[in-house]
């Protein structure tokens, strides 16, 4: 453990979907578990879930803290307890609760100002943070769950001389450019954001400049696995890249995890033993979309 005149004072802020707030939680427990002072701020239903871990971690003598602010129910129209993206299961819900973190903003700034940490770590939905470090003189890292692979395909196609432009139809193929591999797409594979075709679209342009503004990007990925993409990245846009996954890894046995599955491990690895080699094939859609049960009996039958 570092001494406390060389400990860095780290907040985190996640956003409140188990695929962002996972794992920026366990890049919270990783640094300081490598000895830095952490608070967390996070919402009344999700630090339940989230303290029983940190007594784990304070015991081992790791400096974590959760800082709990309460969620405006009654402000946004749900009811009492009601902060959870996983139990939303209609658009007005789902936006309900992110009209509800966006009200959080003043009691965060707040907090943050009367604490002056040394740095903040804040998802990529919360884009007004960065206007408030620089404000405060400390530096933001940015954080979204995505691979850097996805962040390198998604510069380019955002690039006003993306090749998408060009091509005849919605399904004639066209390789994008300057990437370490041939990746070949249609216009039919892109999502309505590329096309600012959702109401979404303004807010993830705020998102995406207050990535590029940030000090650096925080990635849940390692350097072996992504080197190539990692370095594209870095090139093309300038930015600071720090690959720091697998955090999951920061669990010493299965019952630390925060969110277990309805399978267990031993179930779920005889089940894949089971399978010839390269014969699976995982798809994950986000813990953001939930599908009515026909698509999900359509998805493996292609």
């Amino acid at each position: 453990m570092d001494s406390p005149s060389s400990q860095l004072e780290m907040f985190f802020l996640p956003f409140l979907l188990p695929g962002h707030l996972i794992p920026l939680f366990e890049i919270a427990r990783t640094f300081a578990a490598r000895g830095q002072r952490v608070t967390v701020i996070i919402t009344q239903f999700q630090a339940s879930t989230l303290q029983p871990t940190v007594d784990v971690d304070n015991a081992a003598g790791h400096c974590i803290a959760l800082q709990v602010v309460p969620f405006p129910f009654k402000e946004v129209g749900l009811p009492d307890g009601f902060e959870n993206f996983t139990t939303a299961f209609d658009f007005e819900t789902i936006g309900k609760l992110f009209q509800g973190s966006t009200l959080l903003r003043p009691r965060i700034e707040e907090l943050i100002m009367a604490s002056h940490p040394d740095c903040l770590v804040s998802d990529m939905f919360h884009p007004w943070t960065e206007d408030l470090t620089t404000h405060l003189g400390i530096p933001r890292l940015h954080f979204d769950g995505c691979s850097m692979f996805f962040h390198s395909l998604e510069d380019a196609i955002l690039r006003p001389d993306s090749p998408h432009w060009k091509v005849q139809s919605d399904y004639d193929p066209f390789i994008i450019p300057n990437l370490p591999d041939a990746i070949s797409m249609t216009r039919s594979q892109l999502p309505d954001i590329v096309w600012n075709r959702t109401k979404l679209s303004p807010f993830l342009k705020q998102c995406k400049e207050a990535e590029f503004k940030s000090y650096g990007v925080l990635v849940n990925s390692f350097d072996e696995l992504e080197s190539a993409y990692t370095e594209y990245y870095k090139k093309v846009t300038g930015s600071k890249v720090f690959n720091i996954g697998p955090v999951g890894l920061i669990h010493r046995n299965g019952r630390e995890r925060l969110y277990k599955g309805v399978v267990s491990d031993h179930e779920f690895f005889t089940w894949l033993n089971s399978k010839k080699p390269n014969s699976v094939l995982y798809i994950c859609f986000g813990s953001g979309c939930t599908f009515p049960m026909i698509n999900s009996w359509r998805s493996p039958v292609g």
